[in-house]
C-alpha cells in the first residue's frame, strides 16, 4: 500500500477541499490501493463533516492538529512544514492543485531522505522568484548565485533520521520567517537544505510539471501541478474546467479522466490533430493565445476563461476595492478580479478574505523588472500617489505576462459598475487597448472651466483602460514615461499619467476610443453626456447610452446632478458595508467642501480660486526660471503659502510640526510621518540624488504628501520638533536653488518651543552662544542650569540667524523676509511676497487667516502682539531683547528694543 498526504486548512466555502477531492479522484484511478491522509485543523474537520463533504469518503483518514495563527495560510503552512513530524512512515505529498496521470511507482523506490523536482522546472537561479528572493533577504539568509531551487509542491518523504532532520530545519526557519511576517514555505525549506548542507534527491520534471510556469512540461507529464496558489490563469485547461465542474457538484467522470490522462496537452482541445498542434506550441515554452485556442476548439470562450478586471489600492483603500468588486460581481460572477496593494502597510485580514476568484498581489511580487523596479524604486517611499498611478501599466502586463491573461480591464477603485461590460471583451478582441474619453464639454461657452480642462488634464481618463495580451508593448510605453515624469504640471500640460494617453492613439495601432456616453460617468461630463429619465424610472445618458460604470472620485453635486443620486447612494451604501472609516470620508469630508468637485463649491471659494489662477499662472511662468524653496513656520505668511500656493510646482517647507498648524485636513500628516520606517541613510541618499540630478524642477511636494521634505528635515537633522533649522535646510537646498526664509519675531518662536522635552537640546546651544554674549552681568540669567526654556530659544533664534547672515555672504541665494513686511491680510501678504518673487500680484482672494507671529502696524497685528505679551514677564522680556542686542540683531527690521 502507497501511503499519500495531503494538507487541507479551508472555512465554509470549501473551496480547498474541493481541490484537494479531484486531485484524490484522479490519484485513486491512478493507484486504486492509496492509502490517503488528509492534515488539517479541527475547524476543517468539523465543517466538512458538518457539510458532508465528498472527500469525507475519498481520504482514508484525517488527521485534525491544533494550529497557530488566525489565518488558513498561516494554519495551513504551519502544518506543511509539521508534516513529517505528524505523519509516521514513508509517503509522498501532494499539493491540492495537482492531477495525476500516469503510475507513480518509480518515485516510491527512492532511497533518499527527501524527493522533490526544481521549482518552475527551470534551473537556479531564474527559478527564484522576486517575492521569494525577498523572503531572504528580509530573514537575513544567504541567497547562493549557485546552486537548486526547490519546488515543495510534491514530495517523497522517508522515515529516516536524515529526513527528520531537514523537517525539523525547515519548520525551524519557517518560524523565523513567520515571525518577521513572511509565511512562504518554500523560501524557508530551501533555507533549511542549504543551510544543514543536505542532500536531496531531484524529481524528474514529469513528476512535478509545473505547467502554468513552463507549459513545455506539460507533455507526458505523470503530475500536472497548476499553482492554483500563485493565481496563474488564462485560456481554460483541464483542471479548470474539472475544477468548475465539481463545485458544481459534478465529479470526473470516466471519459473525462481518460481525456486527461491521454491529452498530450494540459487544454482540452476538439481532436487529436488540435492537441498534437497544441503540444508543439507549448514544447516552444509558449502559452496558447486566445484566437489560437478558439480555432483549436473550435468555439468562442465565455469572458470569464481569459479576462480579469483588475484596481490598484494603498492598504487602507481595501474597502473601496471591495466595493468595486461587488459591483464588477453582480453582472459577472465568476470573472477574475485582482488588486494590487502599493504600500507595505498593515490592513485588516477580514478585508482581504476575497472569494475564490479574487487574488492580492504585494508590490513587491508585481514590481519584478527593471522597468517596474525602477519606477518603484524612485516612487513608492517619495511619492506614493505617483507609484500607485504609475504601476497601473506595470500591474496589467504583470497579469498578462505571468498571470495568462488574454484581456486585462484596469479601474480605479471609486468605480461602480450598474451595467453588463461584456462588450468590453468583445472590443477587445479586435483591438489592443481601450480608452474612455473625459467627454467635459467641448464648448467654452458652455463651461470654460471644463472647456481648459480638456488641455491641463488630458482628454482620456486613467481611471479605466482595457488591455489585450497584444498590448504589452503599449504598457511598457507608458510606464516609461511615467518613470520620465508622473506630476501634476511639471512641464507645461502633464498631468500625472494621464496626459500620456493623449498620445496613445496616435503613436500605436489598434487604440480604440469608446464611445458608448455610459462609460466613465462622472461630475465633470454633465454638460456633454446629459442625464435623461425614462418612463421606468432608468436613467439615459444622452437618451441612448445606460449607465454601465461611474467614477465617483469627485462625488455627485445632488444640486445639479440629482439624477444619479439613487447611485451614488447605492455605492456608499455597499462602502459603509466594509468600513464605516471610509464611509465617513466619502460623506463627511464631502460635506466640508475639501473634496468636492467645483460647482459644488461656495460662490465665495469659486471667485478666490479665480483670482488665485492669475498668481498661479506668474509664479508658473516664475518657476520656469528658476526653482524656490520658501522655508518658514506657522503665521500669517506660511498660512497663505500652504493653504493657497501648495499647488505650485515648487517648495514650501513647514520647520513647526505640522500638528500645530490651524485647522485644516493636512493636519494628520504628522501621524503619517511618524508611521514612516524610511531609514535616514535611504532619505539622505535620495535627496542628495534629487539634488544632483536637478530633479527638483519635476518635483512638486505637496502638504499632503507625507514624504515631504518634513520628513527629511526629521529624519536628516537630529533637531527636536519646531526647531526652525534655517541654515541646515539651507545648506542642503541653498547650492542649486533661491531659497526665502519667513521670519518672524524670536519670542513666540520661541514660546511655541517652551517644552521640558526641548530643554537638553537648548542647553547645548549655550557654549556656542558665549562668544556673541561676553560677560555682561545683565545676561547671565539665561544662562542658569534649571532656567525656563524661551530665553535659551531666543538664543537659538538669534544663532540661526546669524548663521543665515553668513551663509548669505558665502554666497548663497538667501532672501530674508520679515513678518514685519507681512499682515494678517491674505491680499497685502501675496502681494508682499510676489513682489519678493520679482512678480506682480492684484485682485483680492476673501480670505483671511487670524495671525498669531506677524507685527506690523495694523490693528490685527497689534492685537497679536499684545497677546503674546502677556504670556511673559517684563524681566523676561527685557533679557530677550538684550540678547538680541548682545548679539548684534538690534536693528532688523521689526526687532526694534524700543
Amino acid at each position: 500500500m502507497k501511503y499519500f498526504l495531503y494538507i487541507v486548512v479551508d472555512d465554509v466555502d470549501e473551496h480547498y477541499a474541493d481541490l484537494t477531492l479531484l486531485s484524490v479522484c484522479f490519484l485513486k484511478k491512478i493507484h486504486p490501493d492509496a492509502y490517503v491522509t488528509i492534515l488539517c485543523d479541527p475547524e476543517t474537520a468539523e465543517t466538512l463533516a458538518l457539510h458532508k463533504h465528498q472527500l469525507m469518503s475519498m481520504a482514508n483518514e484525517f488527521l485534525p492538529v491544533e494550529c497557530p495563527g488566525k489565518t488558513r495560510t498561516m494554519k495551513s503552512r504551519y502544518l506543511k512544514t509539521r508534516m513529517r513530524k505528524l505523519l509516521p512512515g514513508d509517503f509522498t505529498y501532494l499539493d491540492s492543485d495537482t492531477i495525476i496521470r500516469s503510475p507513480l511507482d518509480e518515485i516510491f523506490g527512492y532511497t533518499e531522505p527527501l524527493s522533490l523536482a526544481r521549482n518552475h522546472n527551470r534551473p537556479y537561479p531564474v527559478n527564484l522568484p522576486p517575492q521569494e528572493r525577498n523572503v531572504f533577504t528580509m530573514n537575513d539568509w544567504p541567497v547562493s548565485e549557485s546552486g537548486e531551487y526547490f519546488n515543495s509542491g510534491v514530495m517523497v518523504w522517508r522515515d529516516i533520521e536524515e529526513a527528520h532532520e531537514i523537517a525539523d530545519a525547515w519548520a525551524e526557519a519557517w518560524d523565523i520567517s513567520a515571525a518577521n511576517g513572511y509565511h512562504i514555505d518554500q523560501p524557508a525549506l530551501n533555507h533549511a537544505l542549504r543551510s544543514r548542507n543536505k542532500s536531496v534527491r531531484i524529481l524528474d520534471d514529469r513528476f512535478n510539471a509545473q505547467v502554468r510556469s513552463n507549459p513545455a512540461t506539460s507533455t507526458d507529464a505523470a503530475i500536472w501541478h497548476f499553482f492554483e496558489t500563485d493565481n496563474r490563469f488564462g485560456i481554460p485547461d483541464i483542471y479548470t474546467i474539472a475544477r468548475y465542474n465539481i463545485r458544481q457538484g459534478v465529479m470526473p467522470d470516466e471519459a473525462f479522466i481518460h481525456k486527461a490522462r491521454t491529452s498530450k496537452t494540459h487544454y482540452l482541445l476538439q481532436d487529436d490533430a488540435s492537441d498534437t498542434y497544441a503540444a508543439e506550441i507549448l514544447r516552444n515554452g509558449q502559452h496558447l493565445d486566445l484566437p489560437t485556442y478558439e480555432k483549436l476548439n473550435g468555439a468562442r470562450l465565455k469572458t470569464e476563461a481569459f479576462a480579469t478586471v483588475c484596481t490598484i489600492v494603498s492598504s487602507d483603500y481595501l474597502p473601496y476595492a471591495r466595493t468595486l468588486l461587488d459591483s464588477v460581481r453582480k453582472f459577472h460572477p465568476e470573472i477574475h478580479f485582482n488588486i494590487m496593494v502599493s504600500d507595505d502597510g498593515y490592513f485588516d485580514p477580514t478585508i482581504a478574505q476575497l472569494d475564490g476568484n479574487c487574488f492580492l498581489h504585494l508590490a513587491a511580487e508585481v514590481c519584478s523588472t527593471h522597468l517596474s523596479n525602477a519606477i518603484r524604486n524612485k516612487y513608492q517611499q517619495s511619492n506614493p500617489d505617483a507609484f500607485r498611478w504609475s504601476c497601473k501599466p506595470v500591474f496589467i502586463n504583470h497579469l498578462i505576462r505571468t498571470k495568462g491573461y488574454e484581456q486585462v480591464i484596469y479601474v480605479d477603485c471609486d468605480i461602480h459598475f450598474f451595467h453588463p461590460f461584456e462588450f468590453f471583451h468583445e472590443a477587445l478582441r479586435h483591438y489592443r487597448v481601450l480608452l474612455t474619453p473625459h467627454w467635459r464639454t467641448h464648448w467654452p461657452s458652455c463651461d470654460s472651466s471644463e472647456y481648459k480642462y480638456l488641455f491641463n488634464n488630458g482628454l482620456y481618463n486613467a481611471g479605466f483602460i482595457g488591455a489585450s495580451s497584444t498590448a504589452t508593448d503599449i504598457m511598457d510605453w507608458w510606464a516609461e514615461c511615467c518613470l520620465y515624469s508622473c506630476e501634476k504640471g511639471s512641464f507645461e500640460g502633464e498631468y500625472v499619467d494621464q496626459s500620456i494617453l493623449n498620445l496613445m492613439p496616435v503613436y500605436y495601432e489598434g487604440v480604440h476610443i469608446l464611445k458608448h456616453k455610459g462609460c466613465n460617468v462622472a461630475v465633470w461630463n454633465r454638460h456633454e453626456c446629459p442625464r435623461v429619465r425614462q418612463i421606468d424610472g432608468s436613467i439615459l445618458i444622452d437618451e441612448q447610452f445606460p449607465v454601465v460604470f461611474i467614477h465617483f472620485n469627485a462625488g455627485i453635486d445632488r444640486r445639479t446632478d440629482y439624477m444619479l443620486c439613487t447611485y451614488y447612494d447605492a455605492y456608499l451604501n455597499t462602502l459603509k458595508k466594509y468600513s464605516e472609516k471610509a464611509w465617513q470620508r466619502e460623506t463627511n469630508q464631502r460635506k466640508s467642501g475639501r473634496d468636492l468637485y467645483q460647482e459644488n463649491l461656495p460662490p465665495w471659494y469659486k471667485r478666490s480660486k479665480s483670482q488665485f489662477m492669475k498668481v498661479f499662472s506668474f509664479l508658473t511662468s516664475f518657476r520656469k526660471k528658476r526653482q524656490i524653496i520658501v522655508l518658514g513656520h506657522p503665521g500669517t505668511s506660511l498660512q497663505c503659502m500652504g493653504l493657497w500656493l501648495r499647488t505650485i510646482p515648487g517648495m514650501v517647507v513647514s520647520g513647526m510640526p505640522v500638528k500645530d498648524w490651524s485647522k485644516d485636513p493636512i493636519d494628520d500628516m504628522h501621524r503619517q510621518l511618524d508611521s514612516l520606517s524610511s531609514t535616514k541613510d535611504a532619505l539622505h541618499r535620495f535627496l542628495e540624488s534629487m539634488l544632483t540630478e536637478e530633479r527638483i524642477d519635476h518635483t512638486k511636494m505637496h502638504w499632503e504628501n507625507p514624504v515631504s521634505l518634513l520628513q527629511w528635515k526629521y529624519t536628516l537633522m537630529p533637531l527636536p520638533e519646531g526647531s526652525l533649522c534655517w541654515p541646515e535646510l539651507t545648506a542642503y537646498f541653498g547650492k542649486r536653488r533661491e531659497v526665502i526664509a519667513l521670519i518672524s519675531h524670536p519670542i513666540p518662536y520661541a514660546l511655541r518651543m517652551r517644552t521640558e522635552e526641548s530643554l537638553p537640546w537648548a542647553d547645548r546651544q549655550l557654549q556656542e552662544a558665549d562668544e556673541h554674549l561676553g560677560r555682561d552681568p545683565v545676561l547671565q540669567k539665561w544662562k542658569k542650569p534649571n532656567q525656563d526654556t524661551l530665553l535659551k530659544w531666543v538664543v537659538k533664534w538669534c544663532l540661526d540667524l546669524i548663521q543665515m547672515k553668513k551663509l548669505i555672504r558665502e554666497g548663497y541665494p538667501i532672501r530674508l523676509v520679515f513678518d514685519d513686511a507681512l499682515t494678517n491680510d491674505t491680499d497685502q501678504t501675496l502681494q508682499t511676497l510676489c513682489i519678493q518673487l520679482d512678480l506682480h500680484y492684484s485682485g483680492s482672494m476673501h480670505q483671511r487667516f487670524n495671525g498669531h507671529c506677524v507685527f506690523g502696524n495694523n490693528d490685527g497685528n497689534r492685537r497679536a502682539g499684545e497677546n503674546w505679551r502677556r504670556l511673559i514677564s517684563n524681566d523676561e522680556y527685557d533679557t530677550a531683547m538684550a540678547i538680541i542686542n548682545a548679539m548684534g540683531l538690534q536693528d532688523l527690521p521689526g526687532f526694534s528694543t524700543s
